[in-house]
């Protein structure tokens, strides 16, 4: 009974984050990779029995546990939101006297993993912590991937490679780190639309086709026949969405990932019929996921679906619908941001709760014309771009009818903006700029890619900002922007190297001095 409470003692004072081995100690992590906020467990074996372990993170004590009576111990643990992108250093030893320690690396990078970042849609980057106003100033082109072949949507990113469609329907990879190449195969892609990732799995929308490819090499793993007009894919919990419109079976897509292997031909676990029969378009933002629901913009109308619905390849009825303007829907904080119309066609903003798409707004704002109206939600600001205008919007508005916060003009129509970090990003046809998030109205954009013409996109596509780089892309290939340090030459690139950090340097955080020493007093009481 006493060994069961002393564990039970210890878990309760083993304080909450992320890994090399001596002396046979080993440490294992449920996420060996991960951005800043990701929890890993950290699992240990082969040290001390009964005995105290102190936990860093680099050099700052995250928590501390007492090993089992074989010499392990398992403690979940939180990477610290100020860390940076690259490797960084798990460090497991002894609290008291020499014993067996161990060390493993754990790597800090961001993913982005589908179009607008997340299966919500957002455009929102919450963990960059290396681009903000005063970095975006040593923000310089670097190079360019697939040069000379267009770009026309959005980069993935996920673990150490990236990838994207280019204009010869190809799926191409590349290592984030070195930029080199790791495959690019003939995937007949629709080459506006942008992959997603998820399950190891590449998905590539193509006319009427979708496609699973492996993530490591680009072999194909399974494909599905749809209606021709397929939008961009979108996975969440195991299952891959798509909608595909043009025919009599037009609707929204269901797929679990694991359907099929070698080449295998998919049947769908479920169907929501809707959207156009005859002619279509190739949405690249075509649907929202989140709240338990399916929000899937098909013709001129939203529609929200149940997630997991039916089975079996039955047909899903929608429990809303609503009039719709152009382009996707956004999930966040329990709301579905959208642009809708009325009876007489007016255009609004609005944010409504995501159990009803079809009730009554929360707030609402009336929009002019404007050539797109693909949002970013972060922040906690809405930001929408429509003719020549970038406009912010409290996402928690006071009032029925909601004002802007700021408005501030782009050189041209704006593109989907992106936020990251404390910057908004908004392409348009000749320029990329970054604007702060907290502005005013009429302000300038902090920084500026386009001079000289460098930058040039045709295709309405938002860039993709993750560890301080922004790949944006272009009419040439896909451009790449970092930061350019300001007191060497060369670029501060992300990278993966191994770090290393001495055992003598680690020195014990006082705020758990107490605990510890109240751990210690009960294992000597327990015979330890």
């Amino acid at each position: 009974m006493m060994k069961r409470s002393l564990l039970m003692a210890a878990s309760f004072f083993a304080v909450m984050l992320s890994a090399t081995s001596a002396m046979g100690a080993t440490l294992t992590f449920s996420v060996a990779a991960g951005p800043p906020t990701v929890n890993t467990t950290v699992t240990g074996a082969a040290f001390a029995p009964n005995s105290i372990l102190d936990v860093y993170f680099d050099l700052t004590q995250m928590a501390f546990i007492a090993t089992n009576a074989s010499g392990g111990f398992s403690v979940q643990i939180t990477v610290p939101t100020y860390t940076k992108p690259g490797a960084h250093v798990i460090t497991v030893m002894p609290h008291f006297g020499s014993g067996a320690s161990a060390q493993k690396t754990f790597t800090v990078l961001t993913n982005w993993t589908q179009w607008r970042g997340d299966a919500a849609g957002t455009g929102w980057n919450h963990t960059e912590n290396t681009l903000n106003y005063t970095t975006a100033a040593n923000l310089t082109y670097s190079t360019s991937l697939a040069s000379p072949t267009s770009v026309y949507t959005s980069p993935i990113i996920a673990g150490g490679l990236l990838y994207f469609t280019a204009s010869d329907s190809s799926l191409r990879a590349y290592n984030r780190f070195t930029r080199t190449q790791a495959f690019n195969i003939a995937a007949s892609a629709n080459p506006i639309l942008p992959p997603a990732y998820g399950a190891d799995l590449i998905f590539v929308a193509g006319t009427g086709k979708l496609f699973a490819f492996r993530k490591t090499n680009g072999a194909l793993v399974w494909q599905a026949n749809l209606p021709p007009g397929v939008g961009a894919p979108i996975f969440k919990g195991g299952v891959v969405y798509v909608v595909a419109q043009g025919d009599v079976n037009a609707g929204l897509f269901a797929f679990n990932t694991n359907c099929g292997t070698g080449g295998a031909t998919c049947s769908h676990v479920w169907r929501g019929p809707g959207g156009s029969t005859g002619s279509y378009s190739y949405p690249e933002g075509s649907l929202a996921v989140g709240a338990g629901f399916v929000y899937a913009k098909m013709g001129n109308t939203i529609y929200q679906f149940k997630v997991g619905c039916q089975t079996g390849g039955a047909t899903c009825t929608p429990m809303f619908t609503r009039a719709a303007d152009t382009w996707s829907p956004t999930f966040s904080n329990n709301y579905v941001y959208l642009v809708y119309r009325d009876v007489s066609g007016n255009s609004f903003l609005a944010a409504i709760k995501a159990t009803c798409i079809a009730c009554t707004p929360a707030w609402t704002y009336q929009l002019p014309a404007g050539t797109y109206r693909t949002l970013a939600v972060g922040a906690n600001k809405v930001f929408v771009g429509y003719g020549n205008v970038l406009a912010a919007f409290p996402a928690a508005c006071g009032a029925r009818t909601c004002a802007p916060l700021w408005t501030t003009s782009i050189a041209s129509d704006a593109y989907p903006p992106t936020i990251a970090g404390d910057l908004v990003f908004v392409p348009s046809y000749r320029d990329l700029v970054a604007f702060p998030v907290d502005c005013y109205t009429g302000c300038p954009g902090r920084w500026h890619a386009g001079s000289g013409g460098v930058y040039s996109n045709a295709n309405y596509a938002a860039v993709t900002v993750a560890d301080g780089i922004v790949y944006a892309p272009d009419d040439s290939g896909l451009a790449i922007y970092e930061l350019r340090s300001p007191t060497a030459t060369g670029f501060a690139k992300n990278t993966s190297t191994v770090k290393t950090i001495d055992l003598a340097d680690l020195k014990p955080s006082p705020k758990f001095a107490a605990a510890e020493a109240l751990l210690a007093q009960q294992l000597t009481e327990a015979g330890y």
